[in-house]
């Protein structure tokens, strides 16, 4: 690994020259950026927050962080953990026996540790298609008692897939545990103690700040995206509202030993190890997952990350907690994610000398591609894969999420193999996308594994083979 002599205010005319380029490229009004290395910091704050009623985006400035607030809600899990208070492997109806699934066994072995590490094995993204729209503090609540609607996948603790529902109950479990509201829990136990000044939940509460608002990509073109708030029932999995400061905080927290800016023993060294280290086996979006934390390896550097996804706001944050490294960047359109992706692979590969391989493809016979020619179908969307002209192509159906605009299907990608069941996207992306078919113990395709998410069974496979 290389970079060791390369200070970060080097890099600076550089990655703004890039940051200026991605945005144009991909049409993003506004971007904060972040990077520690060492004893370094630099912070990089362009555009603006509004096509519509512009400002220019500061380190002050709020955005939705999405998804990257798991790794906030598993921060106050470990914390209960080293408190004695939470067992992650015990079951949570011992401390919740209000959970239920419309499986009664299934309920009964459900663990902390199967949410923290998407392996509980239900639909996780139903009450996004399904949202809870209550405003008061019961929202988690009410998502635990509509739990038995959900559609189950596999059993606890054999499959990875993706789930918000499933950190929606542990934000709900650990508000038992304590006896406050999931909000007031993480402001006290995360925002005050990590030094993140300024981060909220509530719209009510971040509009009186200099906010982003997201925006949808279409035809070469942002335009405001709408709604902006969030239920409240996602304060778990993706309600946190941070700027750019608070992010940093954030970060060089966890790439640290435990302790708070302040000096104050947050967790313990070995808690933060522990999150970051391997847990389970993930595929298709990361290699494998820790407590929350996505695992990746880029070149021969295991990075630590998770991203977020709002309506047009996307997060990430990337750590090699060996090289003292680590970025965060915020983006206010749906594009951000294509740049997030390419900022964060040219810091890897300017400061760490880490690249990732281009995978290598192997021949899958003709004959056996109709095998994979199938509708998937999935909550947030449906995929359907066809075999033309001895090679599968892949196309998403997007459905439109309740209270917002249509969403817009992608164009169809070409997929390769790169090993047994599994395939990439051939078509230029950023991120590049993988995906893996799953098999049940009779050797049938069981599932499409894409997007993170369990998409299937497959059917009309025939029908799917002979589309155009």
């Amino acid at each position: 690994m290389g970079g060791g002599a390369l200070t970060l205010e080097l890099l600076r005319t550089e990655l703004e020259a890039l940051v200026r380029e991605q945005m144009v490229r991909r049409h993003v009004p506004g971007v904060a950026l972040g990077v520690v290395h060492g004893g370094e910091a630099l912070a990089l704050c362009l555009g603006v927050t509004n096509v519509e009623h512009p400002l220019p985006v500061t380190p002050e400035t709020l955005f939705q962080v999405g998804s990257t607030t798991k790794t906030m809600t598993a921060t106050v899990a470990v914390r209960r953990v080293e408190a004695g208070v939470l067992d992650l492997d015990a079951p949570i109806r011992r401390a919740m026996p209000e959970f239920r699934l419309a499986d009664a066994a299934w309920a009964d072995r459900v663990t902390a540790r199967h949410l923290l590490t998407h392996t509980a094995g239900w639909a996780g993204d139903h009450f996004l298609m399904h949202p809870i729209g209550e405003r008061g503090e019961g929202a988690l609540a009410q998502v635990v008692a509509r739990m038995p609607e959900v559609p189950l996948q596999t059993p606890p603790g054999e499959t990875f897939a993706y789930s918000n529902g499933g950190f929606a109950v542990l934000g709900r479990l650990l508000e038992v545990l304590s006896g406050r509201p999931f909000e007031q829990l993480l402001a006290t136990e995360v925002f005050a103690p990590l030094g993140m000044r300024g981060a909220r939940f509530l719209p009510e509460d971040a509009i009186v700040e200099r906010v982003v608002v997201g925006h949808r990509v279409a035809d070469g073109e942002a335009r405001v995206a709408r709604p902006w708030a969030l239920e409240r029932a996602a304060a778990a999995h993706g309600g946190v509202i941070s700027s750019l400061a608070g992010q940093l905080a954030y970060l060089r927290f966890h790439l640290g030993d435990g302790r708070g800016p302040t000096g104050e023993r947050v967790l313990r060294a070995g808690s933060l190890a522990e999150m970051q280290r391997e847990h389970v086996p993930a595929g298709s979006i990361c290699d494998a997952f820790g407590l929350s934390w996505q695992l990746t390896d880029v070149g021969d550097v295991r990075t630590v990350r998770h991203g977020g996804e709002t309506n047009g706001q996307l997060s990430e944050i990337v750590m090699v907690p060996p090289e003292r490294f680590g970025c965060t960047v915020l983006t206010n359109a749906t594009t951000g994610v294509s740049l997030n992706y390419d900022v964060v692979a040219w810091l890897l590969d300017r400061v760490l000398g880490a690249r990732a391989a281009t995978p290598a493809t192997v021949p899958v016979a003709p004959e056996r591609l109709g095998e994979y020619a199938a509708r998937y179908d999935g909550v947030l969307k449906d995929v359907v894969v066809r075999a033309v002209e001895g090679a599968l192509v892949l196309d998403v159906e997007p459905h439109t999420r309740p209270g917002r605009d249509p969403a817009l299907p992608p164009p169809p990608v070409r997929l390769a193999f790169t090993g047994v069941d599994r395939v990439i996207a051939l078509d230029e992306q950023s991120p590049p996308r993988r995906g893996e078919f799953l098999r049940d113990g009779a050797g049938a395709i069981r599932w499409l594994r894409w997007d993170g998410r369990l998409q299937g069974p497959p059917r009309d496979a025939a029908a799917a083979a002979r589309a155009t």
